[in-house]
């Protein structure tokens, strides 16, 4: 049985930044081969009319894929300070959210991050789930560190 349901990736990128560089970011929290994937761009205005870009992706089928491939690239600090977070990460319907800072993935490093300029993931399991039972399958996937 698949256990992850669905992975929504979301990043914003604004006028001040190079969108080549933001869009290279956001792809490198992704495996190699998934690269390539359609990515929904909106193009918005904020509060003082400054254009802001709206990159999402969504994966279904290749959701596992994007998380081991996560798992294997973050190092273990993020892992530990991912594992003793979890409870704040975590909504009511057992989906995940997690931050990567965008400047370190331009540089092909992942990192958790809590602050503006971040790329942002949303991990939603196939039901609605414990926060042990995700405990138990973010171990069992390497992702966490306990």
């Amino acid at each position: 049985m698949k256990k992850i349901r669905e992975i929504l990736i979301e990043a914003f990128i604004q006028a001040t930044e190079d969108p080549e560089k933001a869009m290279i970011a956001i792809k490198n929290l992704l495996p190699p081969d998934l690269r390539d994937s359609e990515l929904i761009i909106d193009r918005l205005r904020g509060v003082y009319h400054n254009p802001i870009t709206v990159v999402r992706a969504k994966f279904t089928d290749n959701a596992q894929q994007v998380l081991e491939y996560i798992a294997q690239n973050l190092g273990a600090y993020d892992k530990e300070y991912l594992y003793q977070s979890l409870s704040r990460r975590i909504d009511e319907k057992g989906n995940i959210f997690m931050r990567f800072g965008k400047q370190e993935l331009f540089q092909e490093k992942m990192e958790i991050k809590e602050m503006k300029d971040t790329v942002k993931m949303k991990v939603a399991f196939s039901k609605k789930i414990q926060i042990q039972d995700v405990i138990v399958i973010l171990q069992e996937m390497e992702l966490i560190k306990v």
